[in-house]
């Protein structure tokens, strides 16, 4: 999250060598020259994900060619100077808010997506994407495994985001850490930290914060950063600390110079742990209070990591759990899998859907029953004196406060077909038997009436789309017109060139239209976790190249069909296409 005020000062308030713009070639170069070895960058994958973002269409679902072309332009260009990049991304986290906390955290992200939904109403669709306060980032279908098996980028999993980023770059002799977040400035960590928020692509420049600079303006010592963070937090007691430290309004200008004063004034490295009850005093008027600020500080040093419970007394399940989490520090499972598997709960983000409407179902929820079949997968095998013995999901579902948010207790539902194990599912071997045995798994997940063998035989890139508006068909959740739009824009997009889709225009957005996108989106990401429930019955290098969705072209073809639904028009009078499309369509109706 960062320390609050703390960019703005260093960037308005500090002499100019605590920021400066840098050129990373140049930074490449000299490390190559004074290590004799290959400069590498650890990224922050969410930063990444958001400099991409700016300037491309997002509140129609995402520009997933566009963004894969980015990205892979994005990686090129450190690549193309020497450097080495690892990108990390959060995964599942040991020690996650309580109910309450994440409930709270929901709400106020539905107010910034009702807002945006009242903004689609009354601005163009251009002037909601320039947004930034308003901007969420589409539903991500594994952006992780593009980078890994479509860009040969390392990428990492982790729990503990900002400080295994920080350990990792240190432990390795990383060149710098690139992202944009000020507990980076906290954190030992690389000799650089570069900002991703004024980065520029095209020259390879942007801004390094120096935390040697920053301690030194501060007149504070390095190893004293950790309790600068922990005293300059937001809450009311801390504020009225503020107050009393600058004898009045605590703005940053003044608040980080009087921290520093004040810290000066107190012991270094370890000898400020026995002075903690006298901060604690003077801060919080209560030296029992010591026990927060040793939590903060403690939260920038470095940890051992957490593994999972090694006092479970069943091997075959332990080992079952090793190879999850195995899976996904490696990127291949997502953290919602090992979540569900080791107790926690299944929390479902808010995402972009007005949940105050009643002609469409909260996405969470029409997709529950999806999920119920992936837990009977994931679960079968869990010893029957183990608990739970149910998921508890976390989602919203209603507009309002005072139902912003439910928490369900749901009951895994065992597969009908054959399971062989997790240990089998999740193994190398790939022969026809095992496939038929994972096809079958996946399909008979999606619905009882959908023929595996069609699945398989479809082109790589229907599959996943197929199923997913399968099980959307089947639960009656859209009109059959618009599962008719959206296996179209599966079927042309990848024929699309780069060019056309960026020449489509952002407007008008229809709003239902937004959350039907929103819909299949998420539909298509519980479909790519089932998927990998099953020990991907279509391998991941298959199942993460392609790009699934256009939220423009979704948009436009969204309006079309309902002012002139002749496939002729929709595919643009190519005979081919059209035929493809009569084809796919015929056969996907006949199935359901």
């Amino acid at each position: 999250m960062g320390i609050r005020g703390l960019q703005s000062f260093i960037e308005r308030n500090c002499p100019p060598n605590c920021v400066q713009r840098v050129d990373i070639a140049e930074l490449a170069e000299d490390f190559r020259e004074s290590h004799q070895e290959q400069p590498t960058i650890v990224f922050d994958g969410a930063s990444i994900l958001r400099f991409i973002y700016n300037g491309l269409d997002w509140v129609s679902g995402g520009q997933f060619t566009e963004f894969f072309e980015e990205l892979e332009k994005f990686v090129s260009k450190f690549k193309a100077i020497g450097i080495k990049p690892v990108v990390f991304f959060g995964g599942t986290k040991h020690n996650d808010d309580t109910y309450e906390e994440w409930r709270e955290k929901s709400f106020k992200k539905l107010e910034k997506v009702h807002e945006l939904f009242g903004d689609l109403e009354r601005r163009s669709a251009d002037a909601v994407n320039a947004n930034s306060q308003l901007f969420r980032f589409p539903v991500n279908l594994g952006v992780s495994l593009y980078l890994k098996e479509k860009l040969n980028t390392e990428i990492k999993i982790v729990a503990k985001h900002e400080s295994e980023i920080a350990e990792y770059a240190k432990s390795k002799n990383c060149m710098a850490i690139f992202g944009q977040d000020t507990d980076f400035l906290i954190y030992e960590g690389a000799p650089y930290y570069l900002s991703a928020q004024h980065f520029d692509l095209e020259t390879m420049t942007t801004r390094h914060y120096d935390q040697k600079n920053l301690a030194k303006h501060l007149g504070i010592r390095i190893s004293q950063l950790p309790l600068l963070a922990a005293l300059a937090g937001n809450n009311e007691e801390l504020k009225r600390f503020h107050t009393s430290l600058c004898r009045g309004y605590a703005r940053f200008d003044r608040l980080f110079p009087a921290l520093g004063k004040y810290i000066s004034t107190l012991p270094a490295d370890q000898s400020l742990i026995g002075a903690l009850p006298r901060i604690a005093n003077r801060v919080f008027g209560d030296e029992s209070q010591s026990e927060i600020l040793l939590r903060s500080i403690c939260a920038y040093l470095p940890k051992p990591e957490e593994d999972l419970d090694d006092e479970i007394d069943y091997p075959h399940w332990r080992n079952i759990l090793k190879k999850a989490e195995e899976l996904h520090k490696e990127g291949e499972n997502s953290a919602v899998i090992l979540n569900v598997m080791t107790g926690r709960p299944y929390r479902c983000s808010v995402v972009t859907e007005d949940l105050r409407r009643q002609d469409l179902p909260p996405s969470a929820a029409c997709l529950r029953s999806l999920r119920q079949r992936m837990y009977g997968i994931l679960l079968m095998e869990k010893p029957a004196d183990l608990k739970p013995r149910f998921v508890e999901e976390w989602s919203p579902e209603k507009g309002d406060i005072s139902r912003v948010a439910h928490s369900h207790l749901v009951r895994p539902t065992p597969p009908t077909d054959h399971h062989p194990g997790l240990l089998a599912l999740w193994g190398d071997d790939r022969t026809e038997k095992m496939q038929t045995i994972r096809w079958r798994l996946f399909a008979g997940a999606i619905s009882p009436k959908l023929d595996p063998e069609i699945l398989s035989d479809l082109p790589e890139n229907l599959v996943l789309p197929y199923a997913a508006l399968f099980y959307l068909y089947e639960e009656k959740v859209l009109y059959k017109w618009e599962i008719e739009t959206l296996l179209l824009i599966s079927l042309i997009l990848p024929s699309m060139s780069l060019q056309s889709l960026r020449d489509l225009p952002s407007g008008p957005i229809n709003g239902r239209g937004v959350q039907v996108a929103t819909i299949y989106m998420r539909s298509l990401q519980t479909t790519v976790r089932l998927m990998s429930a099953c020990g991907f019955p279509l391998s991941r290098k298959e199942v993460y190249q392609h790009a699934y969705f256009d939220g423009k072209l979704f948009q436009v073809k969204y309006h079309q069909i309902q002012s002139d639904p002749s496939v002729a028009s929709l595919c643009e009078n190519k005979t081919l296409l059209s035929d493809a499309y009569r084809a796919l369509r015929s056969n996907f109706f006949k199935e359901t």
